[in-house]
């Protein structure tokens, strides 16, 4: 498994540059005005399925699981004005934002068309926060969080299936915390 470290960190500490409130607050209304999508993110093991589970049991919220639609979304769109992200965000205008935001709807649509609305409970979603507040202004976003000894012991003593290499070394693992608290 290929990790770097510093690569992930530089490339967290770049989109909290790149979203800064002031961008944030001047393109506020920006996006797509759906109020469908519900994010709940944070660290793995932080409580995020609990949180999933408890307002799906509302009869008009649907629990989809941990979708990767919005990142593939913001790739494509990322590729097609040449850029990466967070980058990209000096590249898009208010109608990629918006566009943005309808191809997100869309797709998690499809897996509930009945429900009002449809919870993506994707934790590395946090990443994405700054432009999902842009491309859905209207989206809730829940930040879980737990504490920092539980969530992170929790981490390291669980063997992923897939996506999380900075959660096998206690040093990088705090490291790796760290900067998703504010």
């Amino acid at each position: 498994m290929g990790y770097d470290e510093r690569e992930t960190l530089a490339h967290i500490d770049r989109i909290r540059q790149i979203f800064a409130k002031d961008v944030l607050s001047a393109r506020s209304d920006a996006g797509h005005h759906s109020d469908a999508p519900i994010f709940v993110v944070g660290m793995p093991r932080s409580g995020t399925s609990l949180i999933e589970q408890i307002l799906a049991s509302h009869p008009r919220i649907f629990g989809a699981g941990e979708l990767n639609n919005f990142a593939v979304a913001t790739e494509a769109l990322a590729q097609k004005r040449a850029g990466v992200f967070p980058e990209v965000l000096g590249k898009l205008s208010n109608d990629d934002l918006r566009e943005l935001g309808k191809t997100y709807v869309e797709s998690v649509r499809k897996l509930s068309a009945s429900h009002e609305r449809i919870i993506d409970k994707m934790p590395s979603n946090f990443l994405f926060v700054g432009l999902i507040r842009l491309a859905l202004p209207h989206a809730r976003i829940i930040h879980v969080k737990r504490d920092p000894v539980d969530t992170c012991l929790s981490c390291f003593s669980l063997l992923f299936s897939e996506g999380q290499p900075f959660a096998y070394d206690l040093a990088e693992l705090g490291r790796y915390y760290r900067p998703m608290m504010p």
